[in-house]
C-alpha cells in the first residue's frame, strides 16, 4: 500500500484554525496580525476575514478589547492573562499572550488564546446553587439533629437515619397521609411522633394514636368514631367524642393498621375519602380534619393477595410510604442508642452505671431481631440486675450470651490475623485508651501526638464515638 504524503506545516495549521474549539491568533514582532482561527470570531463578534496584516492598534480605534492583551505583552515580553468581556459578543473570555523569543530574547511573535468562559460561567453557576442547597440541607440536618438527640427521644447517627429524619421535617409541612412500614420494634411511633412534632420540634396540636391490634374489635369503632348517647347497652349516657374528634387539627396514628378487620377498614376509607365520619348512633357527619398516619410490620401487598386487606384502602393509606430501617442495617445508631438508654435509666434509677467496651463491641455486632424494642429492653434489664456500675458481657441474658462467639477457644486454634487486622485493633486499643485518660479530644490528641483533625477522622474510621455525644464510651 502506497503510504500518503507525510503532513505539512500548512496542512496541519489550517486543520487547527478550523477546528480548534479555543480561538488562537498571532501576532508579529511588529504587532501585525499573522493569522487567526475561525472560532476566533465566534467567541469575540468581531469579523476577522479582513484583520490579517493588520497593526494591533487598529483594535484600539475600534474601541475591541485585545489590544489591551497584546500591547501589555510587547511591553513586558512576559505572559499576560484577563478575563474580557467583548463589545460584539455576550461572552466572557479568558484571554492569554505568550512572546515568542529567540536564542538571543529577540521577540518573533506574540501567540493569544481565547477560551469562551461562557459556558463555565453556567456550570459554574449552577455548582453554586447546588453547593447552596446542599449546605442547607445540611444545616437543616444538623439543626434537627441536635434538637432531637437534645430531646433524648430520638438518636440517630446513621446515614439512613439521617436522611429519614429530613424527610420527616420535610413531611410535617404538609398534610398526606403517611404509611409507615418496618420490622416491630424498629421505632415507627416515635417517627410518626417526630413528622407530627415538624422542624420546631413542638407541635400543641394533638397526636392521638390508637393500636389496632391491641383492641377489642368490639371496642375500636367507638374508639374511633366516638359515640352517642343510647348507641348501645353500657354506653355513657352522655356520649362519647372519639379519637378523630380528640386529634382535630392533629395526628391520627394508627399502630398496626394491618390489624384493622374488614369491616373497619370500609369505615376507615370511607372517612380518608370523604373526611368526615359519624358517631355510632349519630346522623350528624362530623368533619375530620387530622392528619392519618399509619403504621404496619406486614406486607401489606400481601394481605391485599390474600383478601385480608382492601385493596382500595391500602392505596388511600399509600399516599407516601416511608420504610423505617431494622437496626442491623443501621449499626452506627446502636451505640449511642444503648448509652442514651442508660443515660435515661441513670436518672430514673439514681444510678452512675457505664458500659465495658466488650459489651459496646457485641451489641454493635449483634443482628437485634427485637430492634429498638429489644435493645432497650436489655439495657434496662442489665442496669436492674447489675451490682455494681459496670456494666459487663456476664450480665447479658444468657440467650445473648450463647450468641457470642467462643472466647474459650486456645491462642494456637484461633485463626491468625491480618497485618492490616492487627494494626486496626492496635490503633483502636491505644486511641480507646487514650480517650479513657484525657477529659477532651484536644488533650487526647495532644497524648497521641496527632492532629486533632487526625484524631477526629480516625475515629470515625475505627467506629469510635466522639465524647461530645456518648460521655463514658471509653471505658474499657
Amino acid at each position: 500500500m502506497e503510504r500518503k504524503p507525510p503532513l505539512t506545516a500548512e496542512i496541519v495549521l489550517d486543520a487547527l484554525k478550523k477546528c480548534s474549539y479555543d480561538a488562537f491568533w498571532v501576532v508579529d514582532s511588529e504587532g501585525y496580525s499573522v493569522i487567526r482561527s475561525d472560532s476566533y470570531a465566534q467567541i469575540t463578534g468581531i469579523d476577522t476575514s479582513q484583520l490579517n496584516g493588520v497593526h494591533y492598534t487598529h483594535f484600539k480605534k475600534q474601541g475591541l478589547l485585545t489590544n489591551m492583551v497584546v500591547e501589555k505583552t510587547l511591553k513586558t515580553l512576559q505572559t499576560t492573562t484577563m478575563i474580557l468581556n467583548y463589545p460584539n459578543s455576550d461572552s466572557e473570555a479568558l484571554v492569554t499572550c505568550s512572546p515568542v523569543l529567540d536564542e538571543n530574547n529577540q521577540l518573533i511573535c506574540l501567540v493569544g488564546n481565547v477560551r469562551d468562559m461562557t459556558e463555565l460561567n453556567v456550570l459554574k453557576a449552577k455548582l453554586e446553587r447546588m453547593q447552596l442547597i446542599t449546605h442547607q440541607l445540611h444545616f437543616e440536618l444538623d439543626k434537627l439533629h441536635r434538637k432531637y438527640v437534645a430531646s433524648k427521644e430520638y438518636v440517630f447517627e446513621s446515614k439512613k437515619m439521617r436522611a429519614l429524619v429530613l424527610t420527616a421535617s420535610q413531611l410535617s409541612k404538609v398534610d398526606s397521609t403517611i404509611l409507615v412500614t418496618g420490622e416491630s420494634g424498629v421505632g415507627k411511633g416515635i417517627y410518626a411522633k417526630m413528622i407530627h412534632d415538624g422542624a420546631t420540634g413542638k407541635n400543641t396540636r394533638p397526636f392521638v394514636k390508637i393500636a389496632c391490634g391491641a383492641m377489642p374489635e368490639s371496642l375500636i369503632e367507638s374508639e374511633l368514631f366516638g359515640y352517642n348517647a343510647g348507641a348501645f347497652t353500657g354506653a355513657d349516657r352522655k356520649g362519647k367524642p372519639g379519637i378523630f374528634e380528640f386529634a382535630q387539627n392533629g395526628t391520627v396514628f394508627l399502630d398496626e393498621v394491618g390489624e384493622l378487620p374488614l369491616s373497619l377498614q370500609v369505615k376507615l376509607l370511607n372517612v380518608l375519602q370523604d373526611r368526615e365520619f359519624y358517631r355510632l348512633g349519630g346522623t350528624k357527619p362530623i368533619n375530620m380534619n387530622a392528619r392519618i398516619i399509619a403504621a404496619t410490620n406486614r406486607n401489606l401487598e400481601f394481605e391485599v393477595e390474600q383478601g385480608r386487606f382492601r385493596e382500595d384502602l391500602f392505596y388511600r393509606l399509600n399516599v407516601i410510604s416511608i420504610e423505617i430501617p431494622p437496626i442491623r442495617d443501621r449499626k452506627e445508631d446502636i451505640v449511642p442508642m444503648a448509652i442514651t438508654f442508660l443515660n435515661n435509666l441513670n436518672q430514673k434509677y439514681c444510678r452512675n452505671a457505664t458500659f465495658s467496651q466488650e459489651i459496646l463491641e457485641f451489641m454493635e455486632e449483634y443482628n437485634w431481631p427485637g430492634n429498638v424494642r429489644q435493645l432497650a429492653n436489655v439495657v434496662e434489664r442489665m442496669l436492674i440486675l447489675s451490682q455494681n456500675d459496670l456494666i459487663t458481657v456476664d450480665m447479658l441474658p444468657e440467650k445473648l450470651r450463647r450468641s457470642m462467639p467462643n472466647t474459650s477457644v486456645s491462642k494456637a486454634d484461633e485463626s491468625p490475623l491480618s497485618l492490616f487486622e492487627a494494626l486496626r485493633r492496635a490503633e483502636r486499643k491505644c486511641i480507646l485508651d487514650a480517650l479513657y485518660r484525657n477529659k477532651t479530644l484536644g488533650d487526647t490528641a495532644k497524648e497521641l501526638e496527632i492532629d486533632y483533625s487526625t484524631l477526629t477522622r480516625k475515629m470515625k474510621k475505627l467506629n469510635i464515638p466522639h465524647r461530645n455525644q456518648l460521655s463514658y464510651v471509653h471505658k474499657e
